[in-house]
């Protein structure tokens, strides 16, 4: 049996080149699960190039995550799903509807899941950026972040026009942007808190939960953690004790989600308020669950290799034609 992993470049054809600590060239194309690297010594694996042999293979696993960056690829990619009709993980018409703003509008009305509404506009000045807010009603206190964008790189959260000046660090130069209400998930003891889930097939498991005294709840949390030995302790206890406290209060909703968005694997962000509602802040296969960038230091190996087990599993499943 043949498996077929689909990776791309992105739309503008640009690669990203930098130095390993080794002084060793590397090369990424972004926009990809980076599954592949992970379960290849399983398997006998081998690079195809164009054109794409006639022999159809037995599945066919869609490494594309990105529709902002690799739209192009994708659409190569269903147009390869749809002539040899194999089956298919993270089919790339539904990749495809995993923007902010489609996603946002897919999974509204999901009972406990609070997705704030999410529109794609293009501002050329702070004042459209305020006229745009206020036509879509998104309240008094709104992000506003470049499409294709992550980590926070582009994200600027302001309050109506007392803010106004914030507005000048964005690039009006026609660039699309993401706009969206901001909900407040500030816990009790003044801090915010931010999990990371992954669905494989119908499975959810933790990669990690990040504690932090500042809103915007990224990686540079674990500087926060390491010197607050106490919110390491919580997630230690929330990572060991997922399967009976926390997954019994996310499976309806994820069971729903994953009906809806239509994908084999993807990842979600979100908060998870004392009362069992969940905050989405976003949901795709885009995002970085497989590689331990180091400053999640050991924690993070056991569920990472889990995951990957579980994905694993997931493509024999479908090998052997199984949903």
């Amino acid at each position: 049996m043949t498996v077929w992993f689909v990776r791309g470049l992105p739309d503008d054809n640009m690669m990203k080149a930098w130095l390993d600590k080794e002084g060793k060239v590397k090369f990424s194309t972004g926009g990809s699960i980076n599954m592949h690297w992970k379960v290849a010594h399983h398997y006998k694996l081998y690079v195809v190039k164009t054109p794409i042999p006639k022999q159809p293979p037995s599945l066919i696993v869609n490494e594309l995550s990105s529709p902002e960056t690799h739209a192009d690829a994708l659409k190569s990619c269903l147009r390869i799903c749809n002539h040899f009709k194999r089956p298919v993980i993270n089919h790339p018409a539904k990749i495809l509807q995993t923007t902010r703003d489609k996603v946002a509008k897919n999974l509204a009305g999901i009972a406990n899941l609070i997705v704030p509404p999410t529109f794609v506009c293009n501002p050329k000045s702070p004042d459209e950026v305020l006229e745009f807010a206020e036509k879509h009603q998104l309240g008094d206190s709104v992000i506003i972040r470049e499409t294709g964008t992550h980590g926070g790189e582009t994200m600027v959260r302001f309050n109506g026009r007392a803010d106004y000046a914030l507005l000048h660090q964005l690039a009006y130069d026609g660039r699309d942007f993401y706009m969206s209400s901001f909900v407040d998930y500030q816990s009790s003891d003044g801090l915010y808190r931010k999990l990371r889930i992954v669905n494989i097939g119908n499975e959810i498991r933790p990669r990690h939960c990040l504690i932090t005294d500042k809103w915007m709840v990224h990686a540079a949390a674990r500087e926060f953690m390491d010197n607050h030995p106490k919110v390491n302790e919580e997630e230690t206890h929330y990572m060991q004790n997922f399967e009976q406290e926390t997954r019994p209060k996310l499976e309806p909703i994820f069971a729903e989600m994953r009906r809806r968005l239509g994908l084999d694997y993807f990842g979600a962000d979100c908060h998870l308020y004392p009362d069992g509602r969940v905050l989405l802040f976003e949901a795709n296969a885009n995002m970085n669950v497989t590689e331990n960038t180091g400053v999640d230091k050991g924690v993070a190996e056991p569920y990472i290799a889990r995951i990957v087990g579980d994905f694993r599993g997931l493509i024999d499943r479908r090998l052997k034609g199984k949903r």
